[in-house]
């Protein structure tokens, strides 16, 4: 079945059509990943997107078991140059049955670095997914898809993906600590990686209460990764705003960019984001820099940071901000990072390590009596 990539630019791709039930529309990014297609696919913080891939082949190794940051696929639909449909490794389920079983549709034979490269000139913008009929796309076609297009809203993305209800979890050995994820579509590999460090870690979902998440007592809270933009969610911010500086606060991602609008600094759009597990970061501190997994459009702006927020990392690509630490009176109030740390893209870089020994080091433990009675 021919299909189409309409923009709201009026730019189209075309290519085959798979796994076609209706028209998808969506905000339309491309990743530069060359492997880890089953992480992009069920990434919370693709919600509400179409994922174009500029690596060409996508699908050779299938999906291996138990793999995936969240219970199901996320995005809205997939872009590829080739499609693999040959065998896979023994247990591994097929990409193509996978996506099918998910209902998401697939444009496949699409001439990606034509597309990678218009989103790159003209920007993040979004599109629709749509079947070409026989007699192909006619002036007025076009225009009515571009205005679907234009119409996409991602305003509540995150109520999509982000928990309904709390969940616990506990590690297998000692109990270092509790955190509290507020969930705006966090990865199964952060709640992993919590465990792996000896936290209990509590989801709670992104409208809880301040006085509800010190209830837990937490040693420090964490803002999640996830999809769509941080103004978008005013009573995450305003949570966020209340806790600063009663109880440790450590942010990823969309979490790092609502906790620094909670501190005063201000959000700017990027032109096409960052996305894939190949950006170059460099730390502030010794000058190292490492590869790093990123999926975001917007991000904290450079110009007018508050009193007491510092910039820790920078982009070794175009300079854009990766990390903040929040300060007051010399006491660490918050670190937050764009990247995120508990990925390995390349050699592993031990940040998540490194930051919840800092936020353990020096924000001290949560006084949840206090913070009640503030």
């Amino acid at each position: 079945m021919l299909g189409a990539l309409c923009l709201e630019d009026g730019f189209v791709a075309y290519g085959e059509l798979r796994n076609y039930f209706k028209d998808v529309a969506g905000e339309v990014v491309f990743t530069t990943g060359m492997t880890g297609y089953e992480d992009s696919l069920t990434d919370p913080s693709y919600c509400g997107q179409i994922l174009v891939f500029s690596y060409p082949l996508v699908g050779n190794y299938g999906i291996p078991p138990a793999s995936g940051q969240s219970p199901g696929i996320t995005v809205r639909g997939i872009v590829v140059r080739d499609l693999w449909e040959g065998p896979v490794p023994p247990r591994h389920e097929a990409l193509t049955r996978a996506l099918a079983r998910a209902g998401r549709p697939v444009l496949c034979g699409v001439d990606t670095r034509r597309l990678v490269l218009h989103l790159r000139e003209r920007g993040v913008q979004n599109g629709v997914i749509a079947r070409v009929p026989e007699g192909g796309l006619s002036p007025g076609d076009l225009a009515k898809l571009a205005a679907e297009a234009s119409g996409y809203d991602m305003s509540r993305v995150v109520d999509e993906v982000a928990c309904k209800g709390a969940t616990v979890a506990e590690p297998s050995g000692p109990v270092r600590g509790t955190c509290v994820v507020v969930d705006l579509g966090t990865k199964a590999d952060i709640t992993r990686a919590l465990l792996d460090e000896g936290y209990k870690v509590v989801r709670v979902p992104p409208r809880t209460s301040p006085a509800h998440i010190a209830a837990y007592g937490p040693s420090f809270v964490l803002f999640s990764p996830g999809p769509g933009n941080p103004e978008d969610n005013p009573v995450v911010m305003e949570t966020a705003r209340a806790l600063l500086g009663r109880v440790p606060l450590l942010g990823i991602c969309l979490g790092h960019q609502i906790i620094a609008r909670a501190a005063g600094a201000r959000i700017t759009r990027l032109k096409y984001g960052h996305h894939g597990a190949n950006h170059p970061v460099k730390s502030l501190r010794d000058g190292k820099v490492f590869v790093s997994s990123q999926n975001h459009v917007y991000a904290v702006d450079d110009a007018g940071l508050p009193p007491g927020v510092a910039v820790t990392y920078r982009n070794a690509t175009d300079g854009t901000i990766e990390g903040l630490e929040i300060r007051e009176n010399g006491k660490l109030l918050a670190y937050t990072v764009q990247f995120h740390p508990e990925g390995g893209p390349g050699p592993r870089y031990p940040g998540f390590l490194k930051v919840l020994e800092q936020i353990e080091s020096e924000g001290g433990a949560f006084d949840a009596e206090t913070s009640r009675n503030q």
